[in-house]
């Protein structure tokens, strides 16, 4: 037997589809938008669609969930308000607080916006916008892969920077203003800095930061950077702070050969 839910929600999108003018005044770039939701009007005067209650659209691979909706037809615009989740195509997952987004979901600002890469890394920012579903520029960021709770509200280590450029078809970030903090204090300012998404192998780039803790030096933080020389050779360089005052410098360098490989490690105390 066919719920009443079911009916109820097929009802409400075949209505949006007449009062509306059908899938092309939602589809303005050869893709095809669904609206689902509880409660679904629209205003022929004003020329505005509203939603409310479990709102989902989607648009080609892009998908947005929210609590309340509205389409303004005129401008072809969504205003959306939270709790805001969107994933795109790329795997990036926005939750938000509300959002102004274009009728395909590809442009548009994202405010009080969290993104979340393959469940490892996440940056909370003011603002979030998105360009041409390709570039997110964030501003006033703060990221880490570290997990944030209650209990631990300032994560072990995080990256701060006044803007970031993601690139979601090369899976690399761009920060201007970088700085890099261990528990809660500042380590390293750069002005530029680039990193690469969970996942991206063989890309120059800084990878994650590591604590260690040592019977000599005690605990410390080392920031890794990798190198990539070649197909068949690299490096890592990385420095290396301790809680009790010393700056050491590592390196690391790797080459492959048909039927061998070089493997050289070392170490330089500038500070111990």
């Amino acid at each position: 037997m066919i719920g009443l839910r079911f009916i109820k929600r097929f009802a409400l999108i075949l209505s949006v589809l007449l009062l509306a003018g059908g899938p092309a005044a939602w589809a303005q770039s050869g893709g095809f938008t669904s609206l689902i939701a509880d409660n679904i009007s629209y205003n022929q005067t004003t020329n505005q669609l509203v939603a409310n209650g479990n709102v989902l659209i989607t648009f080609e691979d892009t998908r947005l969930e929210a609590a309340s909706l509205t389409y303004d037809a005129s401008t072809n615009r969504i205003t959306a308000t939270g709790p805001i989740r969107l994933t795109d195509g790329s795997g990036s997952v926005f939750l938000a607080d509300m959002a102004e987004l274009s009728s395909d979901l590809r442009q548009g600002i994202i405010h009080g916006a969290r993104l979340l890469l393959a469940n490892q890394f996440q940056i909370s920012a003011t603002e979030i916008r998105r360009d041409a579903g390709r570039f997110n520029t964030l501003y006033n960021v703060a990221g880490s892969s570290c997990q944030v709770c209650l209990g631990r509200p300032v994560p072990l280590w995080q990256i701060r920077s006044s803007r970031i450029i993601h690139d979601t078809q090369e899976r690399v970030f761009y920060f201007e203003n970088a700085r890099f903090e261990a528990f809660g204090l500042p380590i390293l300012w750069l002005p530029r800095l680039r990193m690469f998404e969970p996942g991206v192998t063989r890309a120059t780039g800084l990878l994650a930061p590591s604590f260690v803790s040592s019977n000599v030096l005690g605990y410390g933080v080392k920031l890794p950077f990798f190198l990539k020389l070649g197909d068949y050779s690299d490096a890592t360089i990385t420095p290396y702070l301790t809680a009790g005052g010393a700056f050491l410098l590592e390196g690391e360098f790797r080459k492959r050969f048909y039927n061998g490989h070089i493997d050289a490690h070392g170490a330089f105390a500038l500070s111990d």
